[in-house]
């Protein structure tokens, strides 16, 4: 005796655990642009001040919205066709880690005074007039 049992969902194949993330990485989407928004316009408005350091803050809030993107995409094909895609799988995992890694990197950096602390402002302040105690 052979067979096959396919089981679905009455909303499509995405198990009970899986179904909330759906949602999940939609209101991820729209959290990630309203934030990505909100750099741009900031980014434009202080162009001549603006940092290394920030360019690569865009790169991790464009990043993460495109990883949002996939996971919706991937949990999206899932719940339509019953099977995980392994390719969108293998670019979320790869575009988190790159994410991830980018977001590490910056922490290191200010955490180590790069690009935050400029070499100058040691001499800007002066000593005349001032008491040794």
């Amino acid at each position: 005796m052979s067979g096959k049992t396919i089981w679905k969902n009455p909303d499509g194949f995405l198990p009970g655990r899986m179904a909330p993330f759906k949602k999940f990485y939609v209101f991820m989407t729209l959290a990630y642009v309203c934030l990505g928004i909100i750099w741009l316009l900031q980014y434009v408005r202080f162009w001549d001040d603006v940092l290394q350091l920030q360019h690569c803050i865009s790169a991790v809030i464009g990043l993460g919205l495109f990883e949002m993107i996939l996971w919706y995409f991937e949990y999206a094909n899932f719940n339509n066709t019953g099977i995980r895609p392994i390719v969108v799988t293998t670019w979320v995992v790869t575009v988190g880690a790159i994410r991830q890694t980018i977001a590490r990197l910056l922490i290191l950096s200010v955490s180590m005074g790069y690009g935050v602390v400029r070499p100058t402002l040691g001499g800007l302040t002066s000593k005349e007039g001032q008491g040794s105690f």
